[in-house]
């Protein structure tokens, strides 16, 4: 059975002119859709202005994350490269609020928050550390760890940590800082010491007595013994007190 399509033709009477132009502008007009602004876009040039900081801070294994964007958000889509930028005082590592802007044809701005962790290979305690006890080397381990804050006071460099004594208990597996170490005290209050003066070529020793305590290259007053005057040195790693 053959399918036969019948198109009929029907003949309008011809419209006046006036009324013909009424027609057109009541008939729908087919909205042309205006293109839309990629909202991965807008995470990736956040994420690399977030990943871009870090690295000129020093950091390079890096983990960024953006915090998910509205997916209702209906922004014009940017003629040029999206700009963006971060206040100057932000962290280079942690939280961030990014600014992504498009400067034309259609400007419009927003902020997108970004969290940068950075892992670092890290010195962390073996065993427990009680108060007063120097650390030695075979106390410490490197580890890999993730940073979230801008290492500050975290030591990195288990030389510097070594001959180092905890200021209180630490547990093992504790990162250090310098807040939680000092050196180990070469001077007493009250000790007697030997007090050098003058110059490697020409040296003055003579026995004064510590009125404050200290490690090397701290300051503290003393008293010479011979005059009992009350002057000012540095702690030397032998113990004895420099008299600049």
């Amino acid at each position: 059975m053959v399918e036969v399509k019948v198109t009929f033709f029907w003949r309008y009477p011809a419209l006046p002119a006036a009324l013909a132009v009424a027609a057109l502008a009541v008939l729908p007009r087919t909205a042309v859709a205006q293109p839309v602004q990629s909202l991965q876009a807008i995470a990736d040039a956040a994420s690399r202005t977030a990943a871009a900081r870090a690295t000129q801070a020093g950091f390079d294994d890096l983990q960024v994350t953006v915090q998910p964007l509205d997916q209702r958000l209906r922004l014009p889509a940017c003629g040029v490269p999206l700009a963006t930028a971060v206040t100057g005082n932000s962290p280079r590592l942690g939280s961030m609020s990014v600014k992504v802007r498009c400067p034309e044809p259609s400007p419009w701005s927003l902020y997108v928050q970004a969290t940068v962790l950075a892992t670092l290979e890290v010195p962390v305690l073996v065993r427990s550390v009680g108060r007063g006890e120097r650390i030695v080397r075979s106390d410490l381990e490197l580890v890999q760890r993730e940073i979230g804050t801008r290492p500050g006071t975290l030591i990195l460099d288990p030389a510097r940590i070594v001959g180092l004594e905890a200021r209180r208990d630490l547990p093992a597996g504790s990162t250090l800082q310098q807040g939680l170490l000092a050196a180990p005290l070469l001077v007493e209050r009250g000790q007697t010491v030997t007090l050098v003066a003058g110059s490697a070529g020409l040296e003055v020793r003579m026995q004064g007595r510590a009125l404050d305590s200290g490690a090397a290259g701290d300051r503290l007053r003393v008293t010479n013994l011979s005059s009992g005057r009350s002057v000012e040195g540095v702690v030397a790693e032998d113990g004895t007190v420099r008299i600049p």
